[in-house]
C-alpha cells in the first residue's frame, strides 16, 4: 500500500480496481455470517496464533478511528506528490479498502468509506482529531497484546513514510533532470531554426541573383533575335542594313546572353545565310518570270498578228456573203408584202426558184464563213482578249465577235427571206387550187344549163345528181331543195351551185343510211338465228368439257389415294397401281386435248359480231380445260412417285431377300468351312463357272439351315431381329437370280457370285493382322488402323486357347492376307460390319462402265446400269471393292445405290486427290 500511496501516477483505473476486489472480500465475509474477522481464521496478519472470538464493539470503533486515520495521512501525502483530488480519494479508499488486520469489522470498513468518499479535506482533519481523542481514551481499555499490536503498526506507517519520502525526493530528482534535458532540446531547436533560417535567406538570394542574370540573358537574346526576325522579311534593299545592325546587335548583346551566347550567334549565321539564300531563290525567280513574260507578251503578239490575218481573210468571206445577201433580200422583196397574190401562180412559182438558186449561193458563202471559224476559230479568238500593243494611227483591227454577228445576220436574213418565199407560195397555190375549183364548178354548171338561161331547172337539177353522182334524186328532196335555196327565182342560179351540190351529197347520205338500216336489220336476223345455233353447240361443247373433267377428277382422285394404298401393297403391287394411275391419267390428257380443240373451233368461221359475245362463253370454258394441265401434272406426279417408291421398295425387298439368302450362304460355308472358291463350287454342281437357276434354287433347298432359336422359358420378350427371319422362298430366290443374272442369259457368272457373297468389315479399334489362326505360334504381319476396310475369307472360327472368334481376312488396303480377331476376350470390338456402305463426301456421276469411255459393257449389261448424279451424303453399297483406272488413273467401284438401287460405276478418289467417296 505505501509504495502505491508514493507513486505519481496512480490511475482511475486501478484504484477502481482495487475497490472492487475489496468489495468482494467484505461480501465474503459477510457470507460468513461476522461484522469481523475472527482471530486465528485463514488470512491473519503475520501468521499470528490468536484464539477465536468476536470483536467487541469498543474494538471495532477503535479499529475505524485506525483506518481513519491512515486514510488521512495517505491524502496529505498525496497532496504533497502532486496527485489529484481523485487519485488521493481512490487512495485513501483503496487504503480503507484493505484493512491490515483481520480485526477490523465491516462497519468499520463502511464508516471509512464513508469518510473517504463523502468527507472534504477539513471535516477529515477534524475527524482525525476526533480520532485521537479516541485512542487516548481507548488505550485505557485495549489489552496488552493488542498495545503491542497497535505499537508494531504504527512502526511499519513510519517505515512506509520515510519509503514515501525518499519516492517523493527521487520523483523531484527525474523531474528536475527531465527539465534540464528539456531545455538542452529546446536551445538545440532553435539553434538548428536560426541556422535553417540562415541558410534559406541565403539560397533566396542565389535564386534572386539567378534569376537577375537570366533576366538579362533573356533580354540580350530577345533583342537579338527581334532584328533576326527581320531577316525573314528582308529583300534585296533591305538586307544591307539588316546586316549590319545585327552585327553590330551581336557585338553589343552576344556577351550579354550568358550560356546562350554560342546558341544566339548560330542561330543569327543560320538566319542570315537563309535569308541570302531566299534572296538569291527569289531573283532567278524573278528573272525567270520576266523571261516568261516576255515569252508570252511575243508569243501572244504573234498570235494577235495571225488572228488579224485570219480575220482579214474571214472579213473579205463576209462581205461576199452579205452581198448575196441583199442579192437575196432584193428578190425576195415581192414576197414580203401581199402583191404576190396578183400574180399568177406559174410567175410566181419562177420566181420563187430564182430565190432558191440566189439564196443557195448565199449560203454556200456563209458556209465558207463559218467553215472558217470552225477550223480557225481557236487562233481568232485572240481578237476578243485585251490586245499586247495598241492599234497604230489607220490600223484597222477585226473582232472575231463581230464578225460572226454579221455572219448570223446573213443567215437569219437569207433564212427569212427563203421562208416568206415559201409562205406565198403556199398561199398562191391555195387560192390557184380554188380558182380551178370555181372554174370546174362552172364547167359543171353550164354542162347541164342546157337552155343557157343561168339557171337550173328541176329537170336540169335532177340531170345533175344522176349524171354526176349516179343517183336519182327523190322529187320529195327537190322540192325541199327548190323551197329553201330558189325561193321565188326560176331556178338554182350559178351563185347558189355549190349549195345545191351540198343538197345533193346530203340526199345520197340519207339514200345511204335507210340501205345500211335495211341491211342492219337484215344482218341482225341472221346474227340471231347463228346465235341459237352456236348456243346449241355450246351446250354441246360444255358436255364434252364436263366429260374430260370427270375423267381428270378421276385420275386425280386415283393418283391421290396411291399413297395410302402403297403403305400395305407390296412393291409389285405399286407398280400395277402406277399403271393403273397411268391408263386414267391418259384417257384424261387423250380427253382434256379433245375437250380443248373443240372449245378452240368454236370461234372458227364465225362472224365478227358473235365472237365479242362468244368470247365470254369460251373463256369460261377455256379456263375449266386450262386447271386440266395442272391437274393432270399433278396427278402424274404423284403417280411416277408411287413408281419411285415402288422401285426403293423393290430395292429394300431385294435387299432384304439379299440378307437372307447371304445369311444362308454364310451359315452353310461356316458349317462346313468352306471358302468363298469352295462355296461356288458347292454351288455350281456342273462346273461350268456359271449357276443356273436350277441349281441356285436346288442348293438353297438342299443347304446346311441354321436351326431356330428354342423359345425362351423365362418371359423375356426382347427378340433378336433375326430370330424369327424366314428362309426366302422360291419366288424371292427367282427375284434374287433375275438380279444376279446381269447378261440375262439364264445364269449367274462366277465372278457376279463371287462379288455377292463377299464380304467387308470395318476396323472399330487399332488391332493386328496376324500369320495364323491360333493366337499364340502366329506371328504379327502388321496394325490395322481404325477406319480400314478388310474382306472376310475365311470364319469366323473360334480360337481354342483364348476363345475369341477369328476370321481370315484381306486387307483391301495393300491386299495383304492374314487372321484377325472380331472382338477380345474383355469385349472389346474390333471389327464391325458396314464396310460395304460408302458416303458421297463430293457431287459425281453413276456411269455404266468401268472405263471412262463406256466400252467392255454389253448391251443388256447397260440396260441395268444407270447413268445418274449421286449428290452429296448419298449412301451406296460397294459390289465391286475399287480398282484404279489406268487410262485417267481414277479408282473405280461398282456401287448400288441405297435410295433407289440404281447400279452403276463411280469414281471414289480422283487423278490428283479428291476423296469423292469414303467408307460410312
Amino acid at each position: 500500500g505505501s509504495s502505491n500511496l508514493g507513486a505519481p501516477n496512480v490511475s482511475c483505473k486501478q484504484t477502481r480496481s482495487r475497490q472492487s476486489q475489496a468489495r468482494q472480500r467484505d461480501s465474503s465475509r459477510k457470507a460468513r455470517g461476522t461484522w469481523g474477522l475472527e482471530e486465528g481464521s485463514e488470512g491473519g496478519e503475520e501468521g499470528l496464533d490468536r484464539p477465536t472470538r468476536s470483536l467487541s464493539p469498543v474494538e471495532c470503533y477503535g479499529h475505524s478511528l485506525y483506518h481513519i486515520s491512515a486514510a488521512l495521512n495517505e491524502a496529505e501525502d498525496c497532496e504533497s506528490s502532486g496527485l489529484s483530488d481523485e487519485g488521493a480519494n481512490a487512495s485513501v479508499g483503496l487504503r480503507a479498502s484493505e484493512p491490515s488486520s483481520p480485526k477490523k469489522s465491516f462497519m468499520a470498513y463502511t464508516s471509512a468509506a464513508a469518510v473517504l468518499g463523502q468527507a472534504p479535506k477539513e471535516q477529515l482533519q477534524q475527524q482525525h482529531q476526533q480520532q485521537s481523542q479516541a485512542e487516548s481514551l481507548m488505550q485505557l481499555h485495549l489489552q496488552p497484546w493488542r498495545r503491542q499490536e497497535l505499537k508494531q503498526q504504527q512502526q511499519l506507517q513510519q517505515q512506509q513514510a520515510q519509503a514515501l519520502q525518499q519516492n517523493r525526493q527521487k520523483l523531484e530528482e527525474q523531474n528536475r533532470q527531465k527539465m534540464q534535458e528539456q531545455q538542452q532540446r529546446m536551445q538545440q531547436m532553435k539553434q538548428q531554426q536560426e541556422e535553417l533560417q540562415r541558410r534559406q535567406a541565403e539560397e533566396r538570394q542565389m535564386r534572386e541573383m539567378q534569376m537577375m542574370q537570366r533576366q538579362k540573358e533573356q533580354a540580350a537574346c530577345l533583342f537579338i533575335r527581334r532584328v533576326v526576325q527581320k531577316l525573314r522579311a528582308v529583300t534585296q534593299e533591305t538586307f544591307d542594313g539588316i546586316q549590319q545592325e545585327l552585327l553590330e546587335v551581336l557585338q553589343e548583346q552576344l556577351a550579354g546572353c550568358g550560356s546562350q551566347a554560342e546558341a544566339m550567334k548560330q542561330e543569327a549565321e543560320s538566319q542570315l545565310q537563309q535569308a541570302r539564300q531566299r534572296l538569291e531563290q527569289l531573283e532567278e525567280q524573278r528573272k525567270k518570270m520576266e523571261e516568261q513574260r516576255a515569252e508570252l507578251e511575243k508569243n501572244k503578239k504573234e498570235a494577235e498578228a495571225k488572228a488579224q490575218k485570219l480575220l482579214k481573210e474571214l472579213a473579205t468571206h463576209v462581205e461576199a456573203a452579205e452581198k448575196a445577201k441583199e442579192s437575196v433580200t432584193e428578190q425576195g422583196a415581192v414576197f414580203a408584202d401581199k402583191s404576190f397574190l396578183e400574180l399568177k401562180f406559174s410567175d410566181l412559182e419562177s420566181k420563187a426558184e430564182a430565190l432558191q438558186r440566189t439564196a443557195k449561193e448565199a449560203k454556200e458563202k456563209i458556209k465558207v464563213c463559218t467553215d472558217q471559224v470552225l477550223a480557225k476559230g481557236v487562233d481568232m479568238r485572240v481578237s476578243d482578249m485585251p490586245q499586247a500593243t495598241p492599234p497604230v494611227d489607220g490600223e484597222e483591227r477585226f473582232k472575231l465577235s463581230a464578225l460572226l454577228g454579221r455572219i448570223n445576220e446573213c443567215t437569219k436574213a437569207v433564212d427569212k427571206t427563203l421562208t416568206d418565199a415559201k409562205l406565198a407560195k403556199e398561199k398562191s397555190l391555195k387560192k390557184d387550187e380554188a380558182q380551178k375549183k370555181v372554174q370546174a364548178l362552172d364547167v359543171i354548171f353550164k354542162r347541164y344549163d342546157g337552155d343557157t338561161d343561168g339557171f337550173l331547172s328541176r329537170k336540169e337539177v335532177e340531170k345533175y345528181a344522176k349524171g354526176e353522182y349516179k343517183f336519182d334524186l327523190p322529187k320529195a328532196v327537190v322540192d325541199e331543195l327548190f323551197k329553201v335555196v330558189v325561193g321565188s327565182d326560176k331556178g338554182v342560179k350559178k351563185a347558189d351551185f355549190q349549195r345545191l351540190k351540198i343538197a345533193v351529197g346530203i340526199a345520197r347520205e340519207q339514200a345511204k343510211d335507210e340501205k345500211r338500216k335495211a341491211d342492219r336489220i337484215e344482218k341482225e336476223k341472221r346474227l340471231a338465228k347463228l346465235k341459237e345455233d352456236l348456243t346449241e353447240k355450246i351446250a354441246e361443247v360444255g358436255k364434252e368439257v364436263d366429260t374430260a373433267e370427270g375423267k381428270v377428277a378421276k385420275a386425280e382422285e386415283d393418283c391421290q389415294g396411291l399413297a395410302t394404298k402403297a403403305k400395305e401393297a407390296s412393291a409389285e403391287e405399286m407398280v400395277e397401281l402406277a399403271n393403273g394411275a397411268d391408263e386414267l391419267i391418259k384417257e384424261a390428257k387423250e380427253a382434256s386435248a379433245e375437250a380443248k380443240k373443240v372449245v378452240t373451233a368454236l370461234s372458227e368461221g364465225i362472224e365478227a359480231e358473235l365472237k365479242v359475245w362468244l368470247i365470254g362463253e369460251q373463256k369460261h370454258m377455256e379456263f375449266r380445260t386450262g386447271r386440266f394441265d395442272m391437274r393432270i401434272a399433278k396427278a402424274n406426279l404423284l403417280a411416277s412417285k408411287c413408281r419411285e417408291d415402288a422401285k426403293k421398295k423393290a430395292a429394300e425387298e431385294l435387299g432384304a431377300i439379299e440378307k437372307k439368302a447371304k445369311k444362308m450362304l454364310k451359315y452353310h460355308q461356316k458349317a462346313k468351312s468352306l471358302k468363298n472358291e469352295d462355296l461356288f463350287a458347292a454351288v455350281d454342281t456342273d462346273k461350268i463357272d456359271r449357276v443356273s437357276e436350277k441349281e441356285f434354287l436346288a442348293f438353297f433347298a438342299s443347304c446346311e439351315k441354321e436351326p431356330k432359336a428354342e423359345k425362351k422359358e423365362d418371359g423375356d420378350d426382347k427378340k433378336d431381329p433375326t430370330e424369327d427371319e424366314e428362309a426366302p422362298t422360291d419366288g424371292e430366290l427367282k427375284r434374287l437370280f433375275v438380279k444376279l443374272d446381269e447378261e440375262e442369259e439364264g445364269s449367274i457368272l462366277k465372278e457376279t457370285f463371287m462379288n455377292f457373297i463377299r464380304t467387308y468389315m470395318k476396323v472399330a479399334k487399332e488391332t493386328v493382322l496376324t500369320s495364323e489362326s491360333g493366337i499364340k505360334d502366329s506371328k504379327t504381319l502388321r496394325r490395322l488402323e481404325v477406319g480400314e476396310a478388310v474382306e472376310v475369307l475365311e470364319g469366323p472360327v473360334e480360337e481354342e486357347e483364348v476363345k475369341v472368334m477369328r476370321i481370315n481376312a484381306k486387307a483391301m488396303k495393300d491386299g495383304m492376307e492374314g487372321w484377325v480377331s472380331l472382338s477380345g476376350n474383355t469385349g472389346a470390338i474390333f471389327l464391325e460390319e458396314g464396310a460395304h456402305v460408302f458416303k458421297v463426301k463430293a457431287e459425281t456421276i453413276l456411269t455404266e462402265a468401268f472405263l471412262l469411255d463406256g466400252s467392255g459393257v454389253s448391251d443388256v449389261a447397260k440396260k441395268k446400269l444407270s447413268t445418274r448424279k449421286l449428290k452429296v451424303g448419298e449412301l451406296v453399297e460397294c459390289l465391286v471393292w475399287p480398282n484404279k483406272e489406268e487410262s485417267s488413273g481414277l479408282m473405280r467401284m461398282k456401287c448400288r445405290c441405297r435410295s433407289d438401287g440404281a447400279t452403276g460405276w463411280v469414281t471414289t478418289v480422283g487423278n490428283q486427290g479428291t476423296v469423292y467417296l469414303e467408307v460410312a
